[in-house]
């Protein structure tokens, strides 16, 4: 057993090309299927092409290398090779979850909905444990707690209950084969890439590959020259238990260090400095998420465009590399190149959702909570029904439903829904133009009708699929698309799609060791639909492929250009997530017992995984070969960011740090290193990033005091009211509360201004002694168009009583005067044109004392629902404060008509004009009734104006 060692990767295949012999029998392991994709190609070399991969998918490949002796494996593709090649009975992960809770059905301490809604990560978990060879009894050493105690009875029990029936779980199986593997007789092993950490079942297969006496070889990136820098701690931790370090062997002839990014991978975490000689480091700021992924992909397109990099040389990489590869490669497509599109898992898909939502509606484990008439159904998976479109005549009633969503937040039965739509019908009847922000204001009574109907329709399907026989897997799902493939309102799903779905059914006739009903059926449809893909094939199309991934999966890569995006405090280091049972101590106790990675404590192994994130950026410096660009944004999913503490050790490579007066963005920003792109120059790289938006605004438009205030909150917000007016409505829960506030403040105020026309201090105390009473009629006139909970309407009335109380102290303490007379009907209305554009004000509520007289607007909290968010950012809450002065100041002397207001409105008038309507993402947009409507818009403006 040995280790090699080198950070270039190909320092390993040119050691691999020169060790192999033709006929030798060859045991290849790898951690990554990127990894795994090069070595396939470092063999094809070593075979001068005389194997041909071509439109052969992964599993086919290998089937092709084992043919050569070549035995080349991801890890988990390797267990699932020997556990498909063998002769033993094994379930399917479908079989397994169903026979799992079967027992727990039939086991009293966890047949209850706590425990059964945890079902596949407690089968995760037993998976985990029988995967490493685990018992029972070794188990029960780990905590004595009641539900430890528990949840060890129910492995036991689920153990026992496989092995009496001569039947494996796939962790039993692989353990099991491993176990007895001693026809695991290779000329060659090698273990390719850190294994951070080993865990039990390849501890098991390192042990019985040694004492099979096969000759094993780890290839680590590990960089002697450096071997003290922490990055390599993890690599030491892990291997020296293996092979002590003083016997590791560096393999590494090539040392890159050409330019600065290059040098800093050698740099980074040690006392070395670099001279900053060129710009193959650089920083990006951006105000949000969205506009961080615009510019990369725009920069990563514009590279291939221009020929100054292959899309094989260029990555993107980020821990959320799942979560943003569907955005990415729609943000290539719109800028009109064909992006690489992977097979998504048939759940994903129109058809196969569909089927899955339509039995989730009577499988949902709320039915027991809720107890709801034996079925389920909530705003969530009425939405998806919808955007699947696999339901003729439902394209219209997407938008409709949009709008009135947060009115059927606590519907979870068809008769909820009918109820709360007939309900909305009656509400619409009474919707005029004083309720313009309404979301019931642009929809039709028919369009209403409709949606009821749907609903009816997708009870009535969904009660046909279920059935009372007990069938295998392959006979329900064949059943399941007899009643939708018999349905004429359902769209035919396309060829390609009904391909799949035959070739998932010839794959579930092997799935034939259990019968099982339509509802333990209808539990597994999801993991039915996602487990089973076909694997992508190599292919010589033109597609633009830029590869976007996780930190971990660069090891030995090399790219030409890599983008390290959303760099922030939150995101880097990675972060570990448990789902119960698992959890940092279990797995300590797991790898400590049954490993070779000596640990001390629960701590040690979290400091173990902090100092793989160390590890990992590395080996992203590592494999970059010409430009590294790390950016993070400001502000992503609403909260606001700062840069991860790793950038302080990248900056002090180049002895720069920040100060007491400075922070490390703002000395970067000195040196050059970080840049705005969307503020400050463009980057220079021949790369094109997207210019400001330009959009034109006519002349003429009438333009409120109100509109003015939001233009200063968001310019972006005041172009959406001016040139899409019928997406403004309110649909959001907040939202919708401070509008029906606005609207009861509105009436509360015209009842209190009728029955009190006068008002001081002799009468202030009736009046706010009858304030509940006042604002409780004036809630009976508009309550009907708002059906929403009784706990919504406890705050819109806690709410509408501040402003009323705040309106009274204002009215009573802004003169000497202690009374005044107040009215409705005498306020101020102006309107006036100032260059090219009609500005509007109003405030209409007058109140006289006995020698001035002052004006209120009371229709305002309409417009703008509030001038303060939650915020602790002392800059935003100081910026709201000053927008609301100004606001105030400019209606007040709009209203009066003070001749210095018009040259203020004329400087307003020539910024609309020349604006770029930029957007200004911010607390502020969460009453912004275009929040979603911005997020939709935002890469199809982006394309449209590039």
């Amino acid at each position: 057993m040995k280790i090699l060692c080198s950070p270039n990767t190909n320092d390993v295949e040119n050691y691999i090309f020169d060790q192999y012999h033709s006929g030798d029998k060859i045991l290849h392991i790898v951690p990554t299927m990127i990894l795994f994709t090069r070595r396939k190609n470092l063999y094809k070399r070593i075979f001068n092409n005389s194997v041909d991969f071509q439109n052969k998918n992964d599993r086919q490949v290998s089937e092709i290398l084992i043919s050569k002796n070549i035995y080349l494996f991801e890890f988990q593709r390797f267990l699932e090779y020997i556990v498909h090649h063998s002769e033993i009975q094994v379930l399917s992960n479908n079989e397994a979850v169903i026979l799992l809770e079967r027992i727990m059905d039939k086991t009293p301490a966890v047949s209850n909905d706590a425990w059964k809604s945890l079902v596949f990560d407690i089968y995760n978990a037993f998976k985990y444990f029988s995967l490493s060879g685990i018992t029972a009894d070794q188990l029960r050493l780990f905590s004595k707690t009641e539900s430890w105690i528990e949840l060890i009875q129910l492995y036991d029990i689920y153990i026992n209950e496989l092995r009496s029936s001569n039947l494996y779980d796939f962790g039993l199986a692989a353990h099991e084969l491993i176990e007895k593997g001693d026809r695991y007789i290779f000329d060659r092993v090698f273990f390719d890439g850190a294994f951070l950490p080993i865990q039990p079942i390849m501890h098991k297969l390192i042990k019985k590959l040694n004492e099979n006496m096969n000759p094993i070889t780890f290839f680590i990136p590990f960089d002697p020259t450096n071997s003290e820098s922490i990055a390599f701690q993890v690599l030491k931790r892990t291997y020296e238990t293996y092979v002590p370090i003083t016997e590791w062997i560096s393999i590494n002839e090539q040392v890159q260090d050409l330019n600065v990014v290059e040098k800093l991978s050698r740099s980074i975490f040690s006392e070395k400095k670099i001279l900053l000689d060129d710009r193959s480091v650089m920083f990006l700021e951006y105000g949000t998420a969205e506009e961080e992924l615009e510019d990369l992909v725009a920069q990563a397109v514009s590279l291939v465009k221009w020929g100054i990099a292959n899309q094989n040389k260029i990555a993107i990489i980020t821990p959320n590399s799942k979560k943003l590869r569907p955005v990415i490669r729609e943000m290539i497509e719109l800028q009109n190149v064909k992006a690489e599109t992977p097979e998504r898992p048939l759940i994903q898909l129109p058809f196969g959702k569909l089927l899955y939502l339509l039995y989730q509606i009577h499988t949902d484990q709320r039915i027991r909570i809720f107890e709801n008439d034996g079925h389920y159904v909530d705003v969530d998976m009425v939405s998806d029904l919808l955007e699947t479109g696999q339901i003729n005549g439902t394209k219209n009633l997407i938008p409709i439903f949009v709008k009135l969503k947060v009115f059927f937040e606590d519907c979870y039965t068809f008769r909820n829904w009918y109820d709360k739509v007939d309900t909305l019908i009656q509400a619409q009847k009474e919707i005029s133009e004083k309720y313009s922000h309404h979301p019931l204001y642009t929809v039709e009574r028919e369009e209403l009708v409709n949606f009821k109907n749907f609903l009816i329709y997708i009870e009535n399907l969904s009660n046909k699929l279920i059935h009372e026989n007990e069938m295998t897997f392959n006979q329900h799902l064949e059943y399941a698309l007899d009643v939708l493939t018999s349905e004429e309102r359902i769209c035919y799903p396309g060829n390609d799609i009904v391909k799949r779905i035959l070739e998932i059914l010839d794959s579930l006739e092997k799935e034939e060791n259990l019968v099982i009903n339509v509802r333990e059926f209808a539990r597994r449809i999801h993991a039915i639909f996602t487990d089973y893909y076909r694997e992508p094939t190599e292919n010589e199309e033109e597609i633009t492929k830029i590869t976007t991934t996780g930190l971990n999966n660069v090891e030995y890569q090399e790219y030409d250009y890599i983008f390290l995006a959303q760099f922030t405090q939150n995101t880097y280091p990675e972060k570990r997530v448990y789902k119960w049972p698992m959890s940092l101590e279990l797995e300590y106790f797991i790898l400590k017992n049954f490993t070779n990675l000596a640990l001390e404590s629960p701590d040690d192994l979290r400091r173990y995984y902090l100092d793989r994130s160390l590890y990992h950026l590395f080996i992203v410096l590592n494999s970059t070969r010409k430009k590294l660009i790390i950016s993070y944004p400001k502000m992503m999913e609403g909260i606001e960011q700062t840069p991860s503490h790793y950038i302080h050790d990248i900056a002090a490579v180049f002895n720069i740090k920040e100060d007491s007066n400075s922070r490390i963005e703002d000395v970067l920003k000195k040196y050059g290193l970080l840049i705005n792109p969307r503020k400050d120059q463009p980057i220079n790289l021949k790369v094109g990033v997207p210019s400001r938006m330009r959009l034109e605004l006519a002349e003429n438009e009438s333009v409120t005091i109100e509109e003015l205030a939001i233009f200063e909150y968001c310019e972006r917000r005041f172009y959406y009211e001016k040139n899409h007016p019928e997406e403004k409505h309110y649909n959001g829960h907040l939202q919708l509360e401070l509008y029906a506030t606005s609207c009861l403040y509105e009436e509360s105020i015209k009842t209190v201004v009728e029955q009190y026309p006068e008002i001081g201090k002799y009468n202030e105390r009736v009046i706010i002694h009858r304030l509940d009473e006042i604002i409780d009629d004036s809630k009976k006139k508009i309550e009907e168009l708002f059906p929403i909970g009784q706990r919504y309407w406890e705050d819109i009335i806690l709410r509408t009583r501040f402003h009323i109380l705040n309106l009274i102290s204002r009215v009573l303490s802004s003169t000497d005067h202690k009374i005044a007379e107040w009215s409705l009907e005498k306020g101020q209305w102006v309107t006036k044109k100032i260059g090219g554009f009609t500005f509007l004000g109003k405030r209409e509520l007058r109140v006289k004392y006995p020698t001035i007289t002052h004006y209120y607007s009371i229709t305002n909290l309409k417009d703008i629902l509030s001038f303060s968010v939650n915020t602790k950012d002392e800059d935003i809450r100081s910026y709201l404060a000053y927008v609301k002065k100004l606001y105030n100041d400019l209606l007040r002397g709009f209203c009066y008509e003070k001749p210095e207001i018009e040259q203020i409105l004329k400087q307003y008038a020539e910024r609309i004009r020349h604006s770029s309507f930029d957007k200004n993402p911010g607390g502020h947009c969460q009453y912004c009734p275009f929040y979603y409507f911005c997020m939709e818009k935002e890469i199809h403006m982006y394309e449209s104006y590039r």
